[in-house]
């Protein structure tokens, strides 16, 4: 089976390690780690922990750690305390690093 023709429309929530390899529509509120696989897509806001981007994300990131892997790509605000983005990936997004005091 192909993982990466599942869509899924709604809001995801949960406190779990959570893997996107199909289509989302809609949001996720995530206590753990979001990791969107290279054939994930997702229209929708994350809320999490952390979120690693191999696939497509639009829409609003707000979280502690925010990675773009090489395949990744990002069309959305980014707020977040640590912002990586790896060779290849690519960005169209407005990024507000926060600073702790």
């Amino acid at each position: 089976s192909d993982l990466s023709k599942t869509y899924v429309k709604g809001v995801i929530e949960t406190d779990t390690m959570t893997q996107i390899e199909g289509v989302l529509e809609g949001d996720i509120k995530c206590d753990n780690t979001v990791h969107v696989s290279s054939g994930g897509r997702i229209t929708g806001n994350i809320v999490a922990k952390s979120v690693f981007v191999d696939g497509e994300v639009s829409g609003d990131i707000l979280a502690e750690k925010v990675e773009i892997g090489e395949k990744g790509k990002v069309l959305a605000n980014v707020v977040s305390t640590l912002f990586i983005i790896q060779e290849g990936g690519l960005i169209s997004l407005f990024i507000q690093i926060r600073y702790s005091n």
